[in-house]
């Protein structure tokens, strides 16, 4: 089972710097339920909470097939980095999920997107890396990271998630500190030169790494989803990692596959003051 983990929190709460409203972000996830149900057909989608946007909204996403989590509130960034959480999920003696994807909600996945997926899967590397705008200038940037579960533990000795923060000297009220720790601690481990087990697909931003399986192009091959080809970079949103997407182009080409959306229509129709603006175009 493959996974797609959002972190979603702050309902009724602080109001972070740079940050959009928060019914936008509930906006974003589910334009993402519709472009994942497209684009990433075997991944289920997973939400880290916090307890009140889970007292808000849990069941909302139930009913739209989303995986969710309710945690307590925390400092600012470890809240960000519970998208890593899926990693240390057990089911039957083993790894719950095989690979786990961290994504930002308000970032639109796409179709470069899932053709550089199907690469690191089928290369079996440890962690996947993406940089695609002349601002992402570190290896790993929050919500554009993979792991593979079994390859993540085989060179981290945390028995869990908070395990994973003993010894570190971080503040993660600090905003960008998510991606301190993600590159002052996780990246050395998979990016070491000789030992590296990294795919990287760095098309802007950041150098070469010179680590065995870095890449600055991409070929498209089938993946066996071509039709939804236009559901892409720059088409739909700026680039990889973007936050927010071009509305009516998206709109556009998401209502060429409404039919695949019903049941997301359906629970959305409940919720008229949070995506009314949604329904209204029939995506």
């Amino acid at each position: 089972m493959k996974v797609i983990s959002y972190s979603l929190f702050g309902y009724n709460g602080q109001r972070y710097d740079n940050c959009f409203d928060f019914n936008s972000y509930l906006r974003g996830l589910f334009i993402n339920l519709r472009l994942a149900r497209l684009l990433f057909p075997d991944w289920s989608i997973h939400v880290e909470m916090d307890e009140e946007t889970n007292e808000a909204f849990g069941d909302m996403m139930r009913r739209a097939g989303i995986i969710t989590r309710a945690n307590k509130r925390d400092a600012l960034c470890k809240m960000m980095l519970w998208r890593m959480k899926p990693l240390f999920d057990e089911q039957d003696g083993k790894w719950k999920y095989s690979h786990v994807l961290c994504r930002d909600t308000d970032s639109p996945l796409t179709y470069k997107e899932a053709q550089i997926v199907n690469k690191w899967i089928q290369k079996d590397k440890c962690a996947l890396a993406i940089t695609d705008s002349i601002s992402h200038t570190i290896p790993m940037m929050g919500g554009m990271v993979g792991f593979q579960s079994n390859g993540f533990h085989t060179r981290w000795s945390a028995g869990d998630f908070n395990s994973m923060f003993v010894g570190c000297d971080i503040d993660f009220n600090h905003k960008g500190s998510d991606q301190d720790f993600l590159n002052r601690i996780i990246y050395p481990k998979y990016a070491k030169h000789g030992e590296d087990s990294i795919t990287q697909y760095y098309f802007k931003g950041m150098p070469n790494t010179f680590l065995t399986d870095f890449h600055n192009s991409i070929e498209y091959t089938d993946i066996g989803i071509n039709e939804y080809e236009s559901l892409d970079a720059p088409n739909i949103c700026g680039h990889i990692g973007s936050a927010g997407y071009y509305n009516d182009v998206l709109y556009k080409e998401l209502r060429k596959f409404k039919d695949k959306f019903k049941d997301i229509d359906e629970v959305e129709s409940n919720y008229p003051e949070i995506f009314g603006w949604i329904t209204e175009r029939s995506l």
